[in-house]
């Protein structure tokens, strides 16, 4: 729904453009700390698949747009799975949470599409799990681009997907593992 068509029309009607009934309203939903995205995302549009956008990118009004647009389009696509299709054919997985423990998100995976664990599929994506397309970069601007004001922008998107994660009875998002949002106990 954030491109062609499904970009352009009001947002209750976005959801038809989501290609839910292509994949049987099933999803293996794989959720990422949406600071994180967003300046992965940034990357990718100005740096190409393995390059950096320049530091200029992460500044001014076309960085805070991007901010805006990119922390809607976030909770849009996650609220829309959720609350658009049967919650049984639904798994949430979290990518902080992979990354401390692919076993065990291999494990869910598995049983999610009924298939039979092997032992050696999984001990050979354990051995290989780091690719050849990562990103190397000193520390800039680009590791917390963010005002006060987007951070906010960007937590509302995430109070409001932990919230219908929780109705829907789906893992909530680990905050406390979330660079750049400021995790409360009440959280």
């Amino acid at each position: 729904h954030t491109t062609e068509r499904g970009a352009h029309i009001p947002r209750p009607d976005q959801v038809e453009y989501n290609h839910h009934a292509e994949v049987n309203h099933s999803a293996i939903l794989l959720i990422r700390n949406p600071f994180n995205a967003i300046i992965g995302h940034r990357n990718l549009d100005q740096g190409g698949h393995t390059g950096l956008a320049k530091e200029d990118q992460f500044v001014g009004p076309g960085w805070q747009e991007f901010v805006e647009i990119k922390a809607q389009a976030w909770l849009n696509f996650y609220s829309d799975w959720l609350e658009n299709n049967p919650t049984e054919n639904i798994l949430v997985l979290h990518y902080e949470n992979i990354k401390q423990s692919l076993k065990f998100s291999l494990r869910k995976i598995a049983g999610f599409l009924s298939f039979e664990e092997h032992q050696g599929r999984i001990d050979c994506t354990i051995q290989f799990q780091t690719g050849q397309f990562k990103r190397k970069h000193k520390e800039d601007i680009r590791d917390n681009p963010y005002t006060d004001e987007q951070k906010e922008i960007i937590a509302s998107s995430i109070r409001k997907l932990n919230k219908i994660l929780k109705r829907y009875q789906k893992e909530s998002l680990p905050l406390q593992k979330y660079e750049h949002y400021k995790f409360t106990s009440e959280e």
